[in-house]
């Protein structure tokens, strides 16, 4: 006879799924929830707005991070990439394409040109305008109020993230991944 696993507590279930949402696209929700096994954890649990408050505002902006802040977020998660000239631009993606008015890499595009492109429109009109923000100026805005989780997503930039946040004073924990060849 198999054994059966006990069902996993409503509580513990709904507690997880609050704690760990994570947005992927505005219309696709996937939960990133523990396995049921695991032990639900006896310290308090944290909130980090991923991307910002990214499932109500667009991605990796100041309209998210202000959002993700305003409904009770303890932290904010953000993703850095470099542009042609070196500035640290806060952007998932490797292209500009999906989050963006603009087109191409990043990395293959001047902050001249980056700073200029709409990075709210594509997610509701009345983002319009909305930035792709610099490293920098978003550390100074939130670093007093909300510690960091940074990823970088690409090679050669760690030293120059880990300097940008140094020198801000920002509380943060940064991850870096194996990167793509």
């Amino acid at each position: 006879a198999t054994a059966r696993r006990a069902p996993r507590p409503p509580s513990a279930l709904s507690l997880l799924s609050f704690a760990s949402p994570c947005y992927h696209r505005r219309s696709q929700r996937s939960a990133c929830v523990l396995p049921w096994s695991h032990p639900l954890p006896t310290h308090s649990l944290q909130v980090i707005a991923h991307r910002g408050a990214s499932a109500y505002a667009p991605e990796n902006t100041w309209a998210s991070f202000d959002l993700g802040l305003q409904i009770g977020a303890d932290a904010i998660e953000t993703d850095v990439r470099a542009t042609s000239d070196g500035r640290l631009a806060l952007i998932h993606d490797a292209s500009l394409d999906r989050t963006t008015n603009g087109r191409g890499p990043v990395k293959e595009a001047p902050w001249e040109v980056v700073s200029a492109l709409d990075a709210g429109a594509w997610f509701n009109p009345r983002f319009a305008g909305a930035r792709v923000p610099l490293l920098e100026p978003t550390l100074a805005r939130y670093a007093a109020r909300v510690p960091f989780a940074i990823e970088i997503k690409q090679p050669g930039i760690e030293a120059a993230v880990l300097t940008a946040i140094r020198d801000s004073g920002a509380r943060a924990t940064v991850t870096a991944f194996e990167f793509e060849t």
